[in-house]
């Protein structure tokens, strides 16, 4: 599993790579503010409108309040932590913790494969979810004026996964830094969130979250070259995040960075709106995106 990056020796730039764990990483790195909170009232709103407006208004507003009320209450989703590979009590209370969080999103998920067809339900809880996650990493992914290292993304990619990376709980690893720290890299060998939404039904739900990475990072950091072409998200048994910095010899947009999107039809073109969609919500708007990022391209020789 992840050889290319397990026997990896040395960067783009020729620097040798160090190796730490997760664990280890969260140890040395402390987090910078506190954890994001999401408006509920807003969010409740948001998914009352969409259902309402999905599936008729009289008809949406029974699933969305008998979803919110009656099952939330007395039909909820059974835990079933068998369906992971599960070795301790902490980790199993991590996972459980976890899944609450997405039991609303579960219960929606099975109401609306009454009303409508398995993936289209899925597709339908990935929009609502989207958004959602776009702005939890706005608030911890923010652009800088110049990037001479990877260590700028990595403090906030510190932030951002928060108690995650703690005690082997739920998102595990290795890190691969080059000693110029112009490049790392991440395997990710377990990541619970997107394990429980996949195992619960909510695959496409799973890969669209997965790839709000992609969308923010080739938004927020252009001075950045990000890839990964493996993704637990999208059935993998690793993620393989390479990040690194922009040289000349970059194409403005490579493909190649985007092979994970490509595993589940449709994801490619998720990525795409919703990259657009993001300069506007990083910048106010795409103009604002082009005159922080054009100066990135302007010496490039492969357009």
């Amino acid at each position: 599993m992840g050889e290319k990056i397990l026997n990896l020796k040395h960067s783009l730039s020729g620097s040798s790579f160090d190796k730490t764990t997760f664990l280890e990483w969260s140890k040395i790195s402390k987090v910078d503010g506190k954890p994001y909170s999401i408006n509920m009232m807003k969010l409740m709103n948001q998914l009352r409108k969409s259902i309402q407006d999905k599936i008729g208004n009289g008809r949406g507003k029974y699933v969305f309040i008998k979803s919110i009320t009656w099952d939330l209450a007395f039909h909820k989703p059974i835990w079933k932590p068998e369906l992971f590979n599960i070795d301790n009590e902490d980790r199993k209370k991590f996972y459980k913790k976890i899944f609450k969080e997405f039991q609303l999103f579960i219960i929606l998920f099975d109401n609306l494969k009454k009303e409508m067809a398995e993936e289209e339900a899925d597709r339908f809880i990935a929009e609502q979810m989207l958004p959602i996650t776009l702005y939890m990493m706005k608030s911890k992914f923010r652009p800088v004026s110049e990037i001479n290292s990877v260590d700028v993304w990595l403090k906030q990619a510190r932030n951002y996964l928060g108690d995650e990376v703690k005690e082997n709980k739920g998102f595990e690893g290795d890190i691969y830094l080059s000693k110029d720290k112009s490049e790392v890299r991440f395997q990710v060998t377990r990541c619970a969130n997107m394990e429980i939404l996949r195992k619960y039904g909510l695959r496409f739900t799973a890969a669209t979250l997965c790839m709000c990475d992609h969308i923010t990072y080739h938004t927020v950091f252009p001075n950045l070259i990000f890839k990964r072409t493996h993704s637990i998200a999208v059935g993998d048994e690793y993620c393989d995040h390479e990040f690194r910095l922009r040289t000349k010899d970059d194409p403005k947009m490579d493909e190649d960075n985007y092979g994970d999107c490509y595993t589940i039809d449709g994801i490619r073109d998720v990525v795409r709106e919703w990259e657009e969609k993001a300069k506007e919500i990083h910048f106010g708007s795409k103009m604002n995106w082009d005159k922080y990022a054009n100066k990135y391209f302007e010496n490039n020789e492969h357009e």
